[in-house]
């Protein structure tokens, strides 16, 4: 998490007031058929509009509200923090995991019981893997370095690395166990009933705060199944090269930017369009309810994520429509809507 002073908008709720009404005086409340119906618009009135919008956004101001705000860090600044040999490594486990056909969990806990697990193996309550263990997080990017630094179970530091075989799905993965040490928190004390992930499949465990992957030194690629159980939720255990290898969403992800960037503009080629009244007061009217939720809710003050969705969504059309007054024509009349 990154704390950091929070910043507060103070805008002009009178402005966006009468922004709101000169968009609604372009149109007439046609009562009898339920919709409005636009009235003839002269450029003069189009080019006020912008002015005031371009005003009212001009004298917004940035202030500190006074409140520390925390927020997850970006993929970026996760990966930095957590460096390339830490990155490397934990890619290369990962990826051969993956070529082995082999699945790999994370649970997180407090380090005295992560150290505990390698030697004694995880205890559950249940027969189901998902029941305290996440898969490894997976952005189209790659590995989910953000949800590794910022776990949400807790927020611990110490994910236990479990790796689970596709044969498990056959064979089993879990033992019934009651003799384990109670002072643990993870082990059930109500009714003693407990079922334990061996340390054989124990991989080891990240130390987030110290960047380290922990080696368990009774982790083994050969398993005994003798008397395991099979998981409860076995049919969600996928095993996939698509699911575990990071190659393969780093792929779909560039795939994907390149379709992004091949798609259509969304500005309009004004070329191909009749500049008419009824569709400069159409592109205003997308305004109206940004302005008007302005002017009623916010008592002349956004938060940051108030203020970038408002500002991004004005601009956005302000610029569609400050493109369009390029192209008006020169005796300040619209060409007329048939």
């Amino acid at each position: 998490m990154i704390s950091y002073i929070g910043k507060k908008y103070k805008f002009d709720v009178n402005a966006a007031k009468s922004i709101k009404e000169s968009i609604d005086d372009l149109y007439n409340n046609d009562f009898t058929n339920n919709i409005y119906i636009q009235r003839d618009m002269k450029i003069s009135d189009f080019e006020q509009i912008i002015k005031k919008i371009d005003k009212f956004l001009d004298n917004i101001v940035e202030i500190e509200n006074g409140k520390e705000i925390t927020r997850l860090e970006t993929l970026e600044e996760a990966r930095e923090y957590f460096g390339e040999d830490f990155i490397k490594n934990f890619e290369n486990i990962f990826n051969e995991a993956a070529k082995n056909k082999i699945r790999i969990f994370l649970h997180g806990t407090f380090k005295e019981e992560a150290e505990q697990i390698l030697k004694t193996g995880l205890a559950y309550h249940t027969t189901d893997l998902f029941d305290t263990a996440y898969d490894v997080p997976l952005t189209y990017e790659g590995i989910d370095y953000v949800k590794i630094l910022n776990w949400p179970h807790r927020e611990v530091k110490n994910l236990v690395m479990i790796c689970v075989p596709e044969e498990v799905k056959t064979k089993g993965l879990f033992v019934r166990e009651n003799n384990l040490d109670y002072s643990l928190n993870h082990v059930n004390k109500i009714n003693k009933e407990n079922f334990v992930i061996t340390p054989d499949f124990i991989y080891g465990y990240i130390d987030v705060r110290k960047k380290e992957i922990l080696l368990n030194d009774k982790y083994s690629n050969e398993h005994d199944y003798t008397n395991k159980i099979i998981d409860d939720n076995v049919d969600k255990i996928i095993y996939r090269e698509s699911c575990n290898n990071i190659k393969y969403f780093k792929k779909i992800y560039e795939k994907e930017l390149a379709l992004s960037s091949d798609e259509k503009s969304d500005e309009i080629e004004l070329e191909d369009h009749n500049i008419t009244s009824v569709y400069l007061s159409g592109k205003l009217n997308e305004l109206r309810p940004l302005f008007a939720n302005l002017e009623e809710y916010y008592n002349g003050e956004l938060n940051a994520n108030q203020y970038k969705y408002y500002l991004s969504h004005i601009k956005n059309i302000l610029n569609v429509l400050k493109k369009v007054e390029d192209h008006l024509l020169e005796d300040n009349e619209f060409t007329s809507f048939k």
